[in-house]
């Protein structure tokens, strides 16, 4: 379909989705108010939410670059001009390029020079009687920290006095409002030998109380396993805010229960969990996986615009194979202790990776945190669906500063800041090839409210017969038929969207093959699903690792029948 036909069918969409919309935004209000949860930041009228402008948070914005790095000034000015931040808000330092840094070099080539040149330019003031810092009116909240500048502070101290354990830079900096307190307020603390409690992660807190009225610096990095990637971060998320965060969640849990040996690792489900209804509750759609193990590689997972998982060591499955892929603005989290603890990395721990795999905006940890000290992903992603930036929604998730945490992306990422009935015009007039997206999360949002689904079912399969390669529309009727054993009815949606190869990701080509190749056997097509796993196989390399994936193919190659595919099989098994 052309960009003029889909122009006029987004026009078409706005009466039903108008109609759809009529009682539907209650449902997210609903939880919102029964969770006793207050989200005004600024002022509000009507119960929306009035967020600080964009040039007021541009103001609000120092930027820190090394010049012991060539890429680093680039990806500074870069951010400033991207973002409209004032030249005077650029801060230059000179520690030693590496990802770490001892904690001596830490204080005088990171921290002091740091706080003396923000002292210079107004942003923030250094008491001239007490080490306490105050921040002006107009003065700093955000901090980023571009490529170049050390990530891991290594510290014999913290701990265990025999080993080189590891702090965040980026930790230590969000806490020094904190740490120069007076003694009086801090007795016992010397900066080194533990975690402080970050009191903007107390629960009546709003957004616009973050920072240094709650002795917080909110300090993000734009960095990763190279220039490129890191000076993309802020594109992605502008793109994200300008389009709309359209796609899928996935939610990778453990499926721990209240059993003994369970208990010491729930809260970790707990917050994913919690992250996955949030999301739900919006309205989008999501995958939930409550097996031990993290997600097979054999599983694509197309169109990811939030991912949040555990428990492995360096990226898995999809993440490391290349069949998850993100869409531009996208969040990925995984959380494990070392996930940060080499962000230059394509392919260890999970930080690198996923960036590399095209993510906008993560959170990891240089160092074991401990899961009670870790990022609350169920928080972040109520805050950052109602509205916040992700430095907000961040560090209100995160119970504690100057530990393990490191924060990587835009702090100023907002994806969520219209309101959802303006985001959604702005969809269809403005971008109509993201427009199913939008009617999903609507029909979503009407089966929460309990409306019928066979009305439900009829408006979507109208918008979708002018609109047949419209992806999200296709894999909600796809995945609704499939439940429903209308197999026909699946088999037919997945052709078409096939049909418009071209229109379709790699990542989300191999899926609907999947698909098709699942309704094709239910339907006891077996020449035609034995074939359609073969393309697979030869045009998927990770699916030959697949036990659930030989498996189906197997069965279809039995029934073909077909014995040379039969004995290529059993070989791939008896790898």
């Amino acid at each position: 379909m052309s960009i003029p036909c889909k122009i006029r069918m987004a026009s078409r969409l706005l009466l039903g989705v108008a109609l759809l919309f009529c009682g539907v935004f209650g449902a997210f209000a609903e939880v919102e108010e029964q969770s006793g949860r207050t989200t005004n930041t600024t002022t509000a009228t009507n119960n929306a939410v009035i967020w600080p402008s964009v040039e007021e948070e541009a103001l609000a914005t120092a930027v820190v670059y090394s010049t012991e790095y060539p890429g680093s000034l680039k990806i500074a000015r870069h951010y400033l001009e991207k973002r409209n931040i004032p030249t005077n808000n650029l801060i230059a330092i000179s520690p030693a390029w590496s990802g770490g840094i001892q904690r001596s070099d830490y204080e005088n080539q990171i921290e002091k020079p740091i706080l003396e040149q923000l002292s210079k330019k107004g942003l923030l003031t250094l008491g001239r009687s007490t080490n306490a810092l105050e921040a002006p009116a107009g003065g700093i909240r955000y901090l980023v920290l571009c490529r170049g500048i050390p990530f891991v502070i290594y510290d014999k101290r913290r701990l265990d006095q025999k080993k080189q354990c590891g702090a965040a830079v980026d930790s230590e900096l969000a806490s020094v409002f904190l740490r120069r307190q007076s003694k009086e307020k801090l007795p016992a603390f010397d900066g080194l030998e533990g975690f402080l409690p970050n009191e903007a992660a107390a629960p009546q807190v709003t957004p616009a109380q973050m920072g240094p009225e709650k002795h917080l610096l909110m300090v993000a990095r734009l960095d990763g396993p190279s220039d490129e990637i890191a000076m993309g971060l802020v594109d992605k998320a502008l793109k994200a805010e300008e389009e709309g965060l359209w796609g899928q969640g996935c939610f990778d849990v453990r499926g721990l229960t209240e059993r003994e040996e369970d208990r010491g690792y729930l809260l970790g489900d707990l917050w994913l969990r919690r992250a996955a209804y949030w999301w739900r509750t919006a309205g989008l759609d999501f995958l939930l996986d409550e097996e031990p193990a993290t997600i097979a590689a054999e599983r694509p997972l197309p169109s990811l615009a939030f991912y949040a998982g555990w428990y492995d060591w360096n990226a898995s499955g999809p993440f490391a194979e290349g069949l998850a892929e993100f869409v531009p603005g996208a969040f990925a989290y995984h959380l494990h202790s070392f996930s940060a603890q080499d962000i230059y990395s394509n392919t260890n721990h999970w930080v690198g990776p996923l960036l590399k795999r095209g993510a906008a905006c993560t959170v990891g940890y240089v160092d074991e945190p401990f899961l009670g000290q870790t990022l609350d992903v169920g928080l972040f992603a109520e805050w950052f669906l109602r509205g916040a930036s992700f430095g907000e929604a961040a560090y209100h998730a995160l119970p504690v500063l100057s530990w393990q945490t490191t924060v990587v992306g835009d702090p100023l990422y907002r994806p969520f800041r219209l309101p959802p009935i303006e985001r959604f015009i702005k969809t269809f007039s403005e971008y109509p090839y993201l427009a199913g997206w939008a009617v999903v999360q609507t029909v979503n949002l009407n089966l929460l409210k309990a409306m019928e689904e066979e009305k439900v079912l009829e408006y979507i399969e109208g918008i979708y017969k002018d609109n047949q390669m419209d992806w999200a529309l296709g894999q909600w009727l796809i995945r609704f038929y499939m439940k429903e054993e209308q197999w026909e009815k699946a088999l037919m949606v997945a052709e078409n969207l096939l049909g418009q190869s071209r229109e379709l990701s790699h990542v989300q080509r191999c899926w609907t093959l999947l698909q098709k190749a699942e309704a094709l056997s239910r339907l006891a097509k077996y020449k035609e699903a034995n074939q359609t796993f073969k393309s697979l196989y030869e045009e998927y390399a990770p699916l030959q690792k697949g036990k659930e994936f030989l498996k189906q193919w197997e069965n279809a190659a039995r029934r073909a029948p077909s014995r040379a595919d039969l004995r290529k099989i059993r070989s791939l098994r008896a790898e």
